[in-house]
């Protein structure tokens, strides 16, 4: 079975900071150069819930062989969660 490379990125901006979406959209070029399959997590697609789901999936995706990355950046917070 060949040898796969997932990576995952982050980019919460909670509270208003522009750099975290900056930084995933520079950051994802160097796992594409090495053929990794990157998915990205940003903007309102980053609450607890939706990073939770990219989480869960890239571990159900992966194999004990597999490579993954997971790269968050961001601030966290508690905010008014309706899941």
């Amino acid at each position: 079975m060949p040898l796969t490379k997932r990576a995952l990125f982050i980019a919460s901006p909670y509270g208003g900071p522009r750099g975290p979406e900056n930084d995933v959209e520079r950051l994802t070029e160097v796992p594409r150069k090495y053929e990794f399959e990157v998915k990205k997590c940003c903007g309102k697609s980053a609450s607890r819930y939706e990073i939770l789901a990219a989480w869960k999936q890239l571990i159900s995706e992966s194999s004990v062989n597999d490579t993954a990355v997971i790269y968050y950046s961001g601030h966290g917070g508690l905010g008014h969660c309706g899941k």
